[in-house]
């Protein structure tokens, strides 16, 4: 499987006008902390966009995430995010679970 990640981006309030930066299209995401690296949370979705800029907005109906190990508000600036765009979601879901074939699972915290 080629690699194909995005670089990191840092979540920014959207008050101010920062948006996410994904495309609304099928893929894979991770998000960690800026301070330690930790991943909070790595899944797979049809869209992206949605998805990344619906795990930081406050007052929105939960989502459950694979891997997701808080569910506290982050200020921003304190998480960042990167994306493995893909063609369809069945696609992100194998390339997903190839991924933890290859790697050992989280520990959980």
């Amino acid at each position: 499987m080629e690699e194909r990640w995005t670089k990191w981006h840092s979540f920014q309030s959207s008050r101010h006008g920062n948006f996410v930066q994904a495309p609304v299209g099928a893929g894979i995401f991770e998000i960690r902390r800026t301070s330690d690296h930790v991943t909070v949370a790595l899944s797979c979705t049809a869209n992206l966009a949605h998805t990344l800029s619906a795990f930081v907005m406050r007052g929105k109906e939960e989502r459950r995430f694979i891997f997701m190990r808080q569910r506290s508000p982050y200020a921003p600036g304190e998480l960042e995010y990167r994306f493995w765009r893909t063609l369809s979601l069945s696609e992100a879901k194998i390339a997903l679970e190839l991924m933890h074939e290859r790697s050992p699972p989280f520990a959980a915290t």
